[in-house]
């Protein structure tokens, strides 16, 4: 279990300086403020994957497709890619520098 309190941090000028919603839910700012508990701080949590935070959040398995992977057969990764969506997994997509 990991407490929190209501403080979210903001900017000098106002408005939250990492995390925003929709309209006035704090649930998302709330729930990134005790991730970075869990990892220490707000700073650890500017390097990572994706899939990574979503089974650390969800607790479910996660798959990776590298495009490179699929350059020569890019219909596989669409079919793949379409396959899923049809299921309704969740996916998220992130790039490298």
């Amino acid at each position: 279990m990991i407490t929190i309190d209501d403080y979210i941090p903001c900017f000098y000028n106002g408005g939250p300086m990492f995390s925003r919603s929709n309209g006035k839910e704090l649930w998302v700012m709330l729930l990134e403020k005790a991730y970075a508990k869990l990892h220490g701080h707000y700073y650890s949590l500017r390097f990572g994957f994706t899939h990574h935070g979503l089974m650390d959040l969800t607790g479910c398995p996660t798959e990776t497709l590298r495009f490179r992977e699929y350059e020569s057969n890019k219909e596989e990764l669409f079919n793949k890619l379409k396959e899923n969506d049809e299921i309704g997994y969740m996916m998220t997509c992130e790039t490298s520098g």
